[in-house]
C-alpha cells in the first residue's frame, strides 16, 4: 500500500580532535579549532550560490569562533555549564551548525544531567553535515551515550555507524565480538517542536496544529485540505500532512478513529536562509490496523564559512587566524531515514527504527512482526502486543 508524500523541500546547511584510540568519548573538533577542509561545491545543495557573492557577517563570524573557544576550553577543563553556554552562543552566530550542536551534545554527556537533550544535539548535528570524519566522532558519542542508558543494542549500531564512515581502533574495539547491525531501535518518537493534534474533523484538525493561526482563510474543510496537503480534495487515512510555525515545519500521519482524526508528528525541518527537509510516506499497513511510514530529516538548516587557497580554490574554513574569507555558503547535509510503526486503533506509536539514509537497511511490514533486511540486520522484530 502506498498513500501520499510529503515533501518540505526546505537545502539544509553543511556544517574534530581524532578519536581517542582508548574509546573514550571525543569531542568532535574538541580543542583544536580545526577540521576537515570541503572542497568547492562538495555537498552543496543544488541551486547554492557562488559563495563569493554571499555576504558574511564578521561580527557573527567572531562571535561563533569566540563561542567555540569558550566551549571548546570549558570542556578541557570539565566545566560542563560554561561548556555548554560557550557553544550556545556559538549557535546564536550560526545557527545549526554541526561542529557546535556535536560539541554542545558532547559536553551534555559527559555532564550526564540531560541525556536527552545530548540526543537531540547529536541527531541534529549528524542530519546537518556530510563531512564523514565529523560523521563518524558523532556517531561514536551517540554510541556512549547509549551504553551510559544501557542500550547495548542501539550502542552498537551507533558504533557500527561510527566505524564505516571513519574507521578507528577506538570502534574497532567496541565492535569486537558482536553482531553489526547500524538501526537504532524505540519505542518513543520525540519530535520537539511538532506536538500531536486531534479534531473532529479537518476542519477541526487543521485549526489545532501548529501555524493554524497564520492560515487565511481557514473557515471550510476545502482550506484545511489545502494548507495540510496541498490539494483541495480530501485525502485518503492515512494521509501524509505537513504543518508548523516559527520556521520550523513538520511532517504528520493523520489517521482516523472513534473521536475523529489524530495527527502524528513524524519529523520536522528548520525553514531560512539553508532550510532543512522532511519526506515521509506509508509504505505498509495490516489489516489489524497497523501502518508503517518511512522517511527522511534533515532538521537544521544552516551555512558555513568558506576560505579561499591561494591557488582559488574553496574550501569550508576550519577557524585559524590567517584564512582569507570568501564569505558563507549552504551545503546539503545527511538525511536520517526514520521508520514508524503506528497503531492506528490505538493512536500510539509501537516502534521507531533510524539509520542514516545511505544505502538504508528495508524495513518492511511481515506478517510475523517488522522485517529487517541487509547490512547484518537480517532478523524479524515481533511486533509489541
Amino acid at each position: 500500500m502506498r498513500a501520499c508524500v510529503v515533501a518540505l523541500a526546505l537545502i539544509v546547511g553543511c556544517k574534530g580532535k581524532a578519536s581517542d584510540p582508548k574509546g573514550e568519548p571525543v569531542a568532535p573538533g574538541s580543542g583544536s579549532g580545526s577540521g576537515s577542509a570541503v572542497a568547492a561545491g562538495s555537498g552543496a545543495g543544488s541551486g547554492s550560490a557562488n559563495p563569493k557573492e554571499l555576504p558574511e557577517d564578521p561580527y557573527a563570524r567572531k562571535a561563533y569562533r569566540a563561542g567555540m573557544a569558550k566551549g571548546r576550553k570549558a570542556t578541557d577543563k570539565k566545566q560542563w555549564a560554561d561548556a555548554i553556554a560557550g557553544f550556545d552562543e556559538a549557535l546564536a552566530a550560526k545557527k545549526g551548525d554541526p561542529r557546535a550542536l556535536g560539541e554542545r551534545g558532547f559536553a551534555r554527556l559527559l555532564e550526564g544531567k540531560d541525556l536527552a537533550a545530548a540526543t537531540r544535539d547529536f541527531d541534529q548535528a549528524a542530519s546537518s553535515t556530510k563531512d564523514k570524519k565529523l560523521l563518524s566522532e558523532i556517531w561514536f558519542n551517540r554510541g556512549l551515550l547509549e551504553e551510559k542508558r544501557g542500550n547495548s543494542a542501539n550502542a552498537v549500531a551507533a558504533f557500527v555507524i561510527a566505524n564505516t564512515l571513519r574507521p578507528t581502533e577506538a570502534a574497532r574495539k567496541k565492535l569486537e565480538g558482536k553482531t553489526a547491525c547500524p538501526v537504532t531501535v524505540s519505542a518513543v518518537l520525540d519530535v520537539p517542536d511538532a506536538p500531536p493534534a486531534a479534531g473532529a474533523d479537518w476542519l477541526a484538525l487543521a485549526k489545532a496544529m501548529p501555524g493554524a493561526a497564520e492560515v487565511d482563510p481557514l473557515t471550510t474543510k476545502e482550506h484545511a485540505f489545502k494548507w495540510l496537503t496541498g490539494q483541495p480534495t480530501e485525502p485518503k487515512l492515512p494521509a501524509i500532512v505537513s504543518a508548523g510555525e516559527y520556521g520550523v515545519y513538520a511532517a504528520y500521519v493523520v489517521i482516523g478513529g472513534t473521536a475523529g482524526l489524530r495527527a502524528i508528528p513524524l519529523g520536522e525541518a528548520m525553514g531560512g536562509r539553508c532550510p532543512g527537509s522532511v519526506v515521509f510516506e506509508v509504505i505498509g499497513a495490516a489489516s489489524n490496523g497497523w501502518i508503517l511510514v518511512s522517511g527522511t530529516e534533515q532538521f537544521d538548516g544552516g551555512y558555513t564559512y568558506m576560505c579561499e587557497r591561494k591557488d582559488g580554490e574553496l574550501y569550508e574554513c576550519t577557524g585559524a587566524d590567517d584564512e582569507v574569507s570568501a564569505g558563507t555558503a549552504c551545503f546539503a547535509g545527511t538525511p536520517t531515514r526514520r521508520t514508524v510503526l503506528i497503531d492506528q486503533t490505538a493512536g500510539k506509536v509501537l516502534k521507531v527504527y533510524e539509520q542514516p539514509d545511505d544505502k538504508p537497511v528495508a524495513i518492511t511490514l511481515d506478517g510475523r512482526g517488522i522485517k529487517l533486511s541487509g547490512k547484518g540486520c537480517d532478523r524479524i522484530d515481533p511486533v509489541p502486543g
